[in-house]
C-alpha cells in the first residue's frame, strides 16, 4: 500500500529507504540529482522527512511540513525513491516557524530535523510516526494504539539547550580561526555550530574553548571533539581522540544516590532528564517486587538495574547483561556492596543461549536502534516472565519487536513516549 511507506522505509536516517517502493512504475520519469520539482507534502516519516510524490514517484523531503506545497531539490536517487530538500515554500503550514539556529536550513546542519515547526506540531508529527509504526509494523489495532497514546508525548523540559553530550567537527574560518562545526545531513560537508541551539551552554562553551586553541590546519584535521556535561550541568569535559577521562553521572532512586563513572566517549543519554525518567517509567510499568529476579538486558552502565535493585531488595536478584567492557566496569563499580546485583559482560544473545539461567520474574530490555530481534525475544519469552519492559529509541524497531512478542502471547499494556 502507498501509505505503508512512512515507517517501513525510514528505519533510521542513515539507512537505506528500501524496500518500498521496489522500482519506478512503468512510464514514469525518474528524477535526477539537482532537479527541482514542485510537490505537495503528506505526512511526516521517521527520520525527519516528509512524504511526497512526483508523478507517482516517492520523494522524501526535508525542511518541509505536512500540507505544504514546496519546490524540492533532489539530492539523492535510489531504486524507486528519492531524497530532496525543500528550497522554496509555495504554500506554508500555519505552524511553520523561523528556526532558532542559523545553521538549520536546506543543505545545512543535519543535527536537528524539525526546528521549522512549532513545538505542538513537532509533537503531533512524532506521535503520528509512533502510531503509524505500531499499527503497520506492530500489528496493534488502531483503537488500542489510540488508547495507549491518548496522553500524548511527555515533555522532558525545554526544547532548547538540553543536549549534554555532543560530538563536534572543526571548521576553519577565513581569518584563520577555528570554530565548532557539525556535519550537513548525509554529507561530509561541515557547517558552523557556534550557535547550536540544542547544546547545553557549558557543552558549547567548552567546545569553543578547546577548538579556539587549534593553531593550524593540520591540527584542525584531527579527530572530532567529544564533549560531555557532568550531572551538575555546570562542568563539561572535552577531548579529541582516545582518552581515559571519565564523567560522573549521579541519579537518585527512591532516596538512594547512585554514581556512574562513564568514559567520555561512552554511552549515556544526551538528555540528562531522560535517564531518571526512563528508570521511573520502567519501575512504574514493571512493578518489580521484593524478592523477585529481574534481568536487565543491554544494561549499559546500569541505571535501570539500579532501580530494579532498590525495588527487589537483597532477597531478590538482578542480572545485568552488557557487552561493552567500559560500561560493565562502570556498573560493577556502582554496585559495590550490593551482592544481589550480578553484572555480566556478554553479548545478550550469547548470554541467553545458556539454558541454566534463572527464570526471571521480569525482563527489561533496552536494545540498540536496530531492536532486539526475533531470536533474542523468543529466548526471553520461552521462560515466560510475567512482564517485559521494552525501552526503545526507534519506533519501527519497537513495533517489529512488539509484533514478535504479541505472536508469543504477550499484550502491549502500557506505552509512554
Amino acid at each position: 500500500k502507498d501509505d505503508d511507506v512512512h515507517a517501513a522505509t525510514l528505519h533510521a536516517p542513515r539507512r537505506s529507504l528500501a524496500p518500498y517502493p521496489s522500482g519506478v512504475p512503468q512510464g514514469l520519469q525518474q528524477p535526477s540529482v539537482g532537479d527541482r520539482i514542485t510537490v505537495d507534502i503528506g505526512d511526516a516519516a521517521h527520520g525527519g522527512h516528509m512524504v511526497a510524490r512526483h508523478d507517482g514517484f516517492v520523494v522524501f523531503v526535508r525542511h518541509a511540513l505536512p500540507g505544504e506545497r514546496v519546490v524540492a531539490e533532489i539530492t539523492d536517487v535510489r531504486r524507486g525513491f528519492a531524497r530532496a530538500e525543500a528550497v522554496e515554500i509555495l504554500v506554508s503550514n500555519a505552524q511553520r516557524v523561523a528556526p532558532r539556529c542559523p545553521s538549520f536550513h536546506p543543505f545545512g546542519c543535519g543535527g536537528c530535523d524539525f526546528q521549522h515547526a512549532d513545538s505542538n506540531l513537532q509533537r503531533e508529527m512524532k506521535l503520528q510516526i509512533l502510531r503509524d509504526a505500531l499499527v503497520r509494523h506492530g500489528r496493534v489495532s488502531p483503537d488500542h494504539v489510540q488508547e495507549l497514546t491518548q496522553n500524548g508525548l511527555r515533555s522532558l523540559g525545554s526544547d532548547w539547550a538540553w543536549r549534554s553530550r555532543m560530538r563536534f567537527s572543526v571548521l576553519g574560518l577565513p581569518d584563520g580561526t577555528y570554530v565548532p562545526a557539525m556535519h550537513a545531513y548525509r554529507s561530509a560537508a561541515i557547517v558552523s555550530a557556534t550557535n547550536c541551539a540544542i547544546a547545553e551552554p557549558c557543552v558549547l562553551e567548552s567546545a569553543k574553548v578547546v577548538i579556539a586553541q587549534i593553531d593550524s590546519a593540520e591540527s584542525a584535521a584531527g579527530p572530532d571533539l567529544e564533549v560531555v556535561a557532568a550531572s551538575d550541568g555546570v562542568d563539561a569535559f572535552a577531548a579529541r581522540g582516545p582518552t581515559d577521562q571519565r564523567v560522573l553521572h549521579r541519579i537518585d532512586i527512591d532516596g538512594t544516590e547512585f554514581e556512574f563513572e562513564v568514559p567520555l566517549g561512552g554511552f549515556w543519554q544526551a538528555q540528562r532528564a531522560l535517564v531518571p525518567d526512563i528508570v521511573d517509567t520502567v519501575l512504574d510499568f514493571g512493578k518489580p517486587r521484593e524478592g523477585e529476579t529481574w534481568w536487565d538486558l543491554y544494561a549499559g552502565s546500569g541505571p535501570i538495574a539500579a532501580g530494579l535493585a532498590i525495588r527487589v531488595g537483597s532477597n531478590g536478584a538482578i542480572h545485568a547483561v552488557e557487552s561493552d567492557g567500559s560500561a560493565v566496569a562502570s556498573a560493577r563499580q556502582a554496585f559495590v556492596g550490593r551482592s544481589w546485583v550480578h553484572v555480566h559482560r556478554s553479548d545478550v544473545r550469547r548470554w541467553l543461549s545458556d539454558g541454566n539461567r534463572p527464570r526471571p520474574d521480569g525482563v527489561v530490555m533496552d536494545p540498540p536502534r536496530s531492536g532486539a530481534g526475533q531470536a533474542t525475544l523468543e529466548r526471553v519469552v520461552a521462560l515466560r516472565p510475567r512482564m517485559v519492559v521494552y525501552v526503545a529509541c526507534d519506533p519501527v524497531a519497537l513495533a517489529r519487536d512488539v509484533a514478535v512478542l504479541a505472536s508469543r502471547g504477550y499484550r502491549l499494556r502500557h506505552l509512554q513516549a
